[in-house]
């Protein structure tokens, strides 16, 4: 397999859940994340978050009722691991590619915690003509300080970092040319998988399951809080595999940090 290095990080990925998101965060709570309260965009969309070192994964979706006129773009994507998002700090890969992006869009969320309020704003980008089963965007933060709580990274499960993504998609050559764009490699030497500044991002085909690996601190209370919650798993040495419930054919997948 040959990866392609680039010092684009990984934001976030998304996981889309339609209007089942208090689903979805329940079995994310029960395999050891501590998800930040619900976030309301000013677009219609509404997530929750489970914050990692300098990323996060998203859990996204819309309140049971929302009228499909609502951001139908995501609103006509099946639920399942379908987003991939570029740390935008600086707004280089957007200079230097100008005309593989389509506009930014500025968004918006309250955020009311205990000890923390305020407004949190942040721009995305997307890739012109990605592929349409697989969101690729860049997001820059303009409020990281109401984002990244440190006490919000403590996970039971020890999560520390995403240390892959396999996004499933029945366009698997439009998702390399996106990623391409993304995390500015030279798509001349035909990559299979990218490695964003450590996290390896690579792409499957839509009968296969999409992924995600996270790094943990240790491998032993992961399997014992699962076992205790009776969540079905595989363990295979310092790695264990908890399918997603459907109808999410996707893999979590905890991995012991060297």
């Amino acid at each position: 397999m040959s990866h392609a290095c680039t010092d684009v990080a990984v934001d976030h990925v998304i996981f889309y859940a339609g209007q089942a998101l208090d689903d979805l965060a329940d079995f994310f709570v029960s395999v050891g994340f501590q998800l930040t309260p619900l976030g309301r965009h000013n677009s219609g969309s509404v997530n929750r978050l489970a914050m990692l070192k300098g990323q996060y994964i998203e859990l996204m979706g819309f309140e049971p009722g929302t009228p499909t006129s609502v951001r139908p773009e995501i609103q006509s994507m099946a639920p399942g691991l379908n987003g991939i998002v570029a740390a935008d700090p600086a707004g280089r890969v957007r200079r230097r590619q100008a005309h593989h992006f389509l506009p930014g869009v500025h968004l918006e969320r309250p955020v009311d915690a205990p000890g923390v309020q305020g407004v949190a704003s942040f721009t995305i980008t997307r890739v012109t003509d990605g592929a349409p089963d697989v969101r690729t965007f860049m997001c820059r933060h303009h409020t990281p300080g109401l984002v990244w709580r440190d006490e919000w990274q403590l996970h039971a499960n020890g999560a520390l970092s995403i240390a892959g993504v396999w996004l499933a998609t029945r366009h698997p050559r439009q998702l390399h040319e996106s990623l391409q764009i993304l995390f500015d490699v030279d798509g001349g030497a035909d990559p299979t998988a990218y490695d964003a500044a450590g996290t390896l991002v690579g792409v499957v085909g839509e009968h296969q399951r999409a992924s995600i690996v996270v790094r943990t601190q240790s491998i032993e209370p992961v399997t014992s809080l699962l076992r205790r919650a009776e969540v079905q798993h595989r363990q295979h040495g310092r790695r264990v595999e908890v399918p997603l419930p459907q109808p999410y054919a996707a893999d979590l997948v905890f991995e012991a940090a060297a």
